[in-house]
C-alpha cells in the first residue's frame, strides 16, 4: 500500500506566531486505514488481533511508542515478520505499546479541523491522543519537553492542509540532530566489553564514521547486522562532513 504521511522540516527561527507545539515521541510512525497499520513505506505492521479491536474505522497518522528511553524495542517489534514465533511473549511486548495519534491521515480541512476530528475518536485505551499547545516561549517549551525525556517538540500550523510530502507547515526542534547510516564494520571491544563489539562503524553521505556511545551489553553482544540501517543522534555535522559525538539510537523499524 502506498503510504506517504506529513514528513517535517526542522526549525531553524522561521516564524511560528499563532502555531502549536506538542512533544516529539521516539516511536515508530504508523498509518492506521481503517483495518491495519502500516509503516512510512506502506509495510504491513503485524500486531495482536486485541491491539486493533475497537479502533476507529478512519485513517490515523500516529507512532507507536513504548517510551522516552525504548526506541529500539519498539522498532524491534515493529520489525518483526514471523511473531507467531514468540508465542505469549509477542503478546506481552505489544501490552507496552501506545498508538498516539496527531493527525487523521489524509484528512481534509486545517489542521485545527482535523485535531478536533481526533479529539471526538471513540477509541480503545492504548490509543492517546498527542495534545497541541499554543505556542507561547518556544524555547522554554523545548527544554520542559527534554526535562521530561523527550526528543524535542513538533511546531504545526493550525491552519495547514494535510500534505503527502514533507512540508514546512510542521517543523521539528530538538537540541540534537539525527540521521540514518548503514553499518559497515565492526570495531573489538576492549576492557569489559572485550569479546564483544566496542563500536559499530557506519556509513552516511559517503562518510565512514565509528559509533560506540549508545550501544547497550545486549547491542554489544547481538550488534545490527553489517548492512543495516541504524539512527544516529548527534549535535552537529563536521568539516570533514562527519556526525559530531554520534550515539546510537536504535534499529531503524525498516531495513
Amino acid at each position: 500500500m502506498k503510504i506517504e504521511p506529513t514528513l517535517a522540516q526542522t526549525y531553524k527561527n522561521q516564524d511560528i506566531t499563532g502555531w502549536w507545539a506538542s512533544v516529539k515521541l521516539d516511536g515508530v510512525r504508523a498509518v492506521w486505514d481503517g483495518e491495519k497499520f502500516y509503516t512510512r513505506k506502506g509495510h504491513v505492521i503485524h500486531t495482536p488481533d486485541w491491539f486493533t479491536e475497537g479502533m476507529p474505522d478512519v485513517p490515523l497518522d500516529g507512532e507507536l511508542y513504548i517510551s522516552c528511553d525504548n526506541f529500539d524495542e519498539i522498532s524491534g517489534l515493529v520489525r518483526m515478520t514471523d511473531p507467531r514465533a514468540f508465542g505469549e511473549e509477542w503478546d506481552l511486548m505489544w501490552s507496552w505499546v501506545t498508538y498516539r495519534v496527531f493527525d487523521l491521515y489524509g484528512g481534509e480541512g486545517s489542521f485545527t479541523s482535523r485535531y478536533d476530528g481526533v479529539l471526538g475518536l471513540i477509541r480503545p485505551s492504548h490509543v492517546k491522543i498527542v495534545h497541541q499547545l499554543p505556542i507561547n516561549d518556544v524555547d522554554y517549551m523545548l527544554n520542559d519537553a527534554v526535562s521530561k525525556g523527550y526528543e524535542g517538540i513538533m511546531l504545526r500550523d493550525p491552519t495547514a492542509p494535510y500534505h503527502h510530502k514533507r512540508t514546512s507547515t510542521l517543523l521539528k526542534y530538538k537540541k540534537t540532530q539525527d540521521m540514518d547510516g548503514t553499518v559497515v564494520g565492526y570495531e573489538d571491544g576492549k576492557g569489559r566489553n572485550e569479546g564483544r563489539v566496542g563500536a559499530l562503524w557506519v556509513e552516511s553521505d559517503g562518510s565512514k564514521y565509528k559509533v560506540g556511545t549508545g550501544l547497550t551489553d545486549e547491542v554489544r553482544t547481538n550488534p545490527p547486522p553489517i548492512g543495516s540501517i541504524i539512527t544516529v543522534e548527534y549535535f552537529e555535522i563536521t568539516k570533514a562532513g562527519k556526525p559530531r559525538f554520534p550515539v546510537y539510537k536504535g534499529m531503524r523499524a525498516e531495513q
